[in-house]
């Protein structure tokens, strides 16, 4: 039994569509009951094989009608997507329909007229879905039967749905499965009423199913309250939670920015010094200049009596010529 898990709980009509952001929310798919013109009933069952094809599928094609479905390439019609699928009240659901930028851009018309639609009469349209589907029976002990035509040992008219693909969920006036339109109230289904085969019971029978019924009902009620509160917590967390993320991802975009950045005025600055020092003239270190050297005679007059005598003896021309001109 695949478990329920609603992603959102909005209590008000005008809560569930958005023109603006191009979202609808809680729409009804598919709901337990007959396929209107198909000859085919729908059971908590069916909701749970369609949920499962569902699980391998992250967005569910949408179109405005079922025109061309089964015999044309649709590609281009496509108007937005649902997402967010879960089972609640005996309903299968999208959490979310999104509208394609194209769709609100290139048919203003018709994405301001369905979204209008949508929050002032949903009741008046719904979904109905593009699918392929085994169809089984059941007896009276609910044990089901895979035949072609009805058995004997049915207990009902009509076979009960299997789903095995789908391929969209169209828009469309008047949906198979969807009696109550687009956002679905919830309305407690006796499957045996309309379709189970007349079987004979007596007064005390009836007065024991009619208790029971009672009993479901209330029960039921408090299920429905009690997913309620629940569906509103889980929305809270599932909303906090795409917040968090959503300010992970800004903080690393704005960390990656800030390294480019970083590194960019790093070479700027590298590039500009090298620049500077290119163009500075260098600097000839200052060099002494020489004392002038003293002449001979200097010498001669400063040195010894021993040296005088040397000096004498080696350069007396020059010493006389040095000392005539002081």
């Amino acid at each position: 039994m695949i478990e329920s898990k609603p992603r959102h709980y909005i209590k008000f009509r005008s809560d569930r569509v958005s023109d603006a952001d191009g979202i609808m929310y809680e729409v009804s798919l598919i709901a337990v009951g007959e396929a209107k013109g198909h000859d085919i009933l729908i059971d908590e069952r069916s909701l749970e094989s369609a949920l499962e094809v569902l699980e391998g599928m992250s967005k569910l094609p949408a179109f405005l009608t079922h025109n061309g479905a089964l015999v044309s390439d649709r590609l281009l019609q496509q108007i937005g997507f649902f997402s967010q699928f879960y089972i609640e009240d005996s309903k299968l659901k999208a959490g979310r329909f999104t509208a394609l930028d194209s769709f609100k851009k290139t048919q203003p018309d018709e994405y301001s007229k369905l979204f209008d639609i949508a929050n002032t009469i949903p009741e008046t349209f719904g979904i109905s879905l593009v699918f392929e589907a085994e169809l089984v029976w059941k007896d009276k002990d609910e044990k089901e039967i895979y035949s072609e035509e009805k058995p004997k040992e049915s207990a009902y008219e009509k076979p009960f749905v299997r789903f095995s693909s789908i391929q969209s969920a169209d828009f469309v006036d008047t949906p198979a499965a969807n009696e109550e339109g687009l956002f679905q109230t919830y309305k407690k289904i006796k499957m045996e009423d309309p379709h189970k085969l007349a079987e004979d019971t007596g007064d005390e029978e009836e007065e024991d199913a009619v208790e029971e019924t009672e009993e479901v009902e209330a029960s039921a009620q408090e299920d429905s309250a009690t997913e309620g509160e629940l569906g509103a917590f889980l929305a809270i967390v599932s909303e906090l939670k795409e917040e968090v993320n959503s300010i992970a991802d800004k903080v690393a975009q704005l960390s990656e920015k800030v390294t480019e950045h970083s590194a960019l005025f790093d070479a700027k600055a590298s590039a500009q010094i090298t620049a500077l020092k290119a163009r500075l003239k260098p600097i000839a270190p200052s060099i002494e200049e020489p004392k002038p050297q003293k002449t001979v005679a200097e010498m001669f007059l400063s040195a010894s009596f021993e040296e005088t005598r040397r000096m004498l003896k080696e350069n007396r021309d020059a010493i006389s010529d040095q000392l005539k001109t002081k």
